[in-house]
């Protein structure tokens, strides 16, 4: 499988060996120079020399007493929502010579000035770790660089994108109506309603009155048995619209591999249950529930499901 390439390696590659190659050109002028007496290839290799050196120096320079910071919010954000990044450049490090670029989660560099925001847009749902942002200081041409990497490591969750709704095939067991009273029949009231017993005791015409039986709590229950990541990303949001459709019918209970069934009948329950449902994996036995079921499956034969798309630059599982 081929290998990315790390953030260092990318970040310093290219102008070390620049620097480096014109920094042997300025040598190599001043030793032919000195050879043959040339005051014309003396002056060009002493004054490529000692723009490079004055370049370094004063990169190296920036760098000990640069002082940036990283912003970076929120840390938790649902699929495919962009999480910002914003680096603070500080003061006296940076201006007309020396200026600062970062590394973008495209693997580019950005140049920073003084409100701009970096944007990692994570498209599956998990738990990962945005690493330090590699900055690069260098000079006005882009021959002299130096690497600093701002911020610490940060823990960012993404959750699954919650459907804004939800086919379902009546699994749940839905309502059932029993007779609640029996009253003369009013105007407007299908036949279907009539009690003809009671009607022809009572010689009128009576209807039922039906109410409504509450059914119990629905379980939803999800099922990685033998899933890949990409099945389960599918499962996932297909159980996060089920949960949030059940909301406003009292809520429902949520059964995940390995773990208890949980209610999830407000808001609040319902981000607890994201979060559960951003780091649920594959599992080698199906979950144990009772009462009305619906179960998900992720590993559905004949539904191939869309392939991951690889995680940004900076960006690895946590």
């Amino acid at each position: 499988m081929r290998r990315r390439r790390s953030w260092r390696s990318r970040a310093t590659s290219r102008p070390a060996v620049g620097a480096a190659l014109l920094l042997g050109v300025g040598w190599a002028s001043l030793v032919v120079a000195g050879i043959w007496g040339s005051a014309a290839i003396l002056a060009f290799g002493a004054t490529l020399v000692a723009g490079l050196l004055a370049a370094r120096i004063g990169v190296g320079r920036a760098a000990r007493r640069w002082r940036p910071t990283r912003h970076v919010g929120p840390v938790e954000v649902h699929e495919d929502r962009p999480v910002r990044v914003r680096i603070d450049l500080g003061g006296g490090a940076v201006g007309r010579f020396v200026h600062a670029d970062a590394l973008g989660p495209d693997g580019r560099w950005h140049r920073l000035g003084g409100d701009d925001v970096l944007s990692w847009r994570i498209g599956h749902r998990g738990a990962f770790v945005l690493e330090p942002t590699p900055v690069r200081l260098r000079d006005a041409y882009g021959l002299v660089s130096r690497i600093v990497h701002v911020g610490d490591p940060v823990s960012i969750v993404v959750l699954p994108e919650v459907p804004d709704a939800v086919a379902t095939d009546g699994r749940f067991g839905g309502e059932e109506d029993e007779p609640d009273e029996l009253r003369p029949l009013v105007p407007g009231t299908p036949l279907s309603r009539v009690h003809w017993r009671t009607s022809a005791r009572r010689g009128e015409l009576i209807e039922q009155r039906f109410a409504a039986v509450p059914a119990a709590m629905p379980v939803v229950a999800l099922d990685t048995t033998a899933a890949d990541d990409a099945s389960i990303d599918v499962a996932v949001r297909e159980v996060a619209g089920l949960l949030a459709r059940h909301l406003d019918r009292g809520g429902s209970r949520l059964v995940l591999p390995g773990a208890p069934a949980r209610v999830v009948a407000d808001r609040t329950g319902l981000a607890d249950a994201l979060r559960r449902l951003a780091v649920v994996g594959s599992v080698d036995h199906a979950p144990a529930v009772v009462g009305p079921v619906v179960r998900v499956q992720a590993a559905r034969p004949g539904r191939p499901a869309p392939a991951r798309a690889p995680l940004p630059w900076g960006v690895r599982p946590a």
